[in-house]
């Protein structure tokens, strides 16, 4: 998705999709489109601190609300 923060491992495009609540949390697959990094379940890779992944998931949700806007 154009537009996120990158991979921290390889710089690359990241995929975000929203998934079911999770124990009354929102929770995210976030997989990278270039070396396969992912995240299961949850709103941020291991070596991101949490503003970083809340930064990301900031312009998921940006990105979704301009998608379905039009």
């Amino acid at each position: 998705m154009k537009g996120l923060n990158p991979c921290p491992k390889c710089k690359g495009e990241v995929e975000v999709i929203r998934l079911p609540n999770y124990k009354g949390k929102k929770t995210y697959r976030i997989q990278c489109l270039h070396c396969g990094y992912t995240v299961g379940r949850g709103t941020g890779f291991e070596e991101e601190t949490k503003s970083q992944a809340e930064e990301r998931i900031k312009q998921y949700e940006k990105y979704m609300q301009q998608l379905f806007a039009r």
